[in-house]
């Protein structure tokens, strides 16, 4: 029993660990998380089979939307935040990525038509190959 144990005093003597107070056993949670300093609730989930994770996002935010009081919120952490954090910027760099291999493509050919006839070589013969699908049947 941990009320039998004992403890210093401010004068340095021994006493039960019961004269401090008493010790009630009560039911909770072991823990009770926080994020950002207010208490949360941990929801982990996944898409449905054949659903996309953009569409369980979207779900989510809407039953959040309808379910949550206004004072709720709600945060996406983990790999699904880092998902919508980059997802509007994949454009961007993959457009960066175009131009820087068309300058080294430039540098090295010491030339400015000869990379935008490497570079439109593999789309034009994707293009090419779909034509011939679609006239042969």
């Amino acid at each position: 029993d941990i009320s039998r144990l004992y403890v210093r005093n401010a004068s340095g003597g021994m006493v039960p660990l019961s004269t401090l107070g008493k010790l009630v056993p009560i039911v909770g949670p072991e823990t009770v998380p926080h994020y950002n300093n207010n208490a949360s609730a941990l929801i982990n989930g996944g898409a449905a089979p054949g659903f996309s994770s953009g569409q369980a996002v979207a779900a989510m935010e809407r039953a959040a939307a309808n379910v949550l009081p206004r004072d709720f919120g709600y945060e996406w952490t983990g790999i699904t935040f880092q998902e919508l954090k980059a997802g509007s910027i994949a454009s961007v760099v993959f457009g960066l990525a175009i131009v820087f291999v068309f300058l080294i493509l430039a540098a090295q050919y010491e030339s400015w038509a000869m990379p935008f006839m490497v570079l439109l070589a593999v789309p034009l013969a994707l293009f090419g190959a779909f034509v011939v699908l679609l006239l042969r049947g």
